[in-house]
């Protein structure tokens, strides 16, 4: 049994092998026939398509942003911060692979922000960030992404770009302040309005 769709909006009906009238099989029945062909025509499993995310990245050599997609290496729930893979676009610091990536989901208004980046104190302030903050001295590169209700990640930024820059604003100073004590970088920031 199968949905066929017909040439006008909004309608469809089951077609079955072999044919059944409408009038001689009940609404349970197929919805019965439906399920057993659907549980039949089940995916196996072997992995689909990798989920990517679209974000904004602050590099350290740019006078801009850009927009990038990163490959998500892991998702347990829409509760947890999916795990983004920056790697293959920070590349600033020759000594990437020994830095941490500090991973921090940043609750401003009803936007759930990602922040990803990483300090090394060997490398030039990111001068792109300077402009977000005149105080704003970071040395490394960001991530940011925004995370989604029902989705992982957003495919595109929607929340205001001053809920952004506050986001951002908010990460560094935090992390810094962090790092500067000797403590791990929060994990999670809730900025009021």
């Amino acid at each position: 049994m199968s949905i066929k769709h017909l040439n006008t909006p909004h309608r469809c009906h089951l077609v079955s092998d072999p044919p059944v009238k409408w009038a001689t099989q009940t609404v349970q029945e197929a919805v019965a026939d439906y399920a057993h062909v659907v549980e039949a025509a089940a995916p196996d499993d072997t992995p689909g398509p990798p989920l990517a995310a679209r974000g904004h990245l602050y590099a350290l050599r740019s006078r801009r942003k850009l927009i990038k997609s990163f490959p998500i290496i892991h998702v347990d729930d829409l509760d947890n911060i999916p795990v983004v893979d920056v790697d293959a676009y920070f590349k600033a610091s020759p000594r990437m692979a020994q830095l941490p990536l500090h991973h921090c989901r940043v609750i401003i208004d009803k936007y759930q922000l990602l922040v990803v980046g990483y300090v090394d104190d060997q490398l030039d302030p990111n001068h792109f960030l300077s402009l977000i903050g005149p105080s704003t001295l970071w040395r490394g590169e960001l991530a940011l992404f925004q995370l989604g209700k029902r989705v992982p990640t957003l495919s595109t930024i929607s929340c205001p770009t001053r809920f952004v820059r506050a986001a951002i604003l908010t990460f560094i100073s935090r992390t810094t302040e962090a790092l500067d004590r000797g403590k791990a970088p929060p994990s999670e920031i809730i900025i009021p309005q």
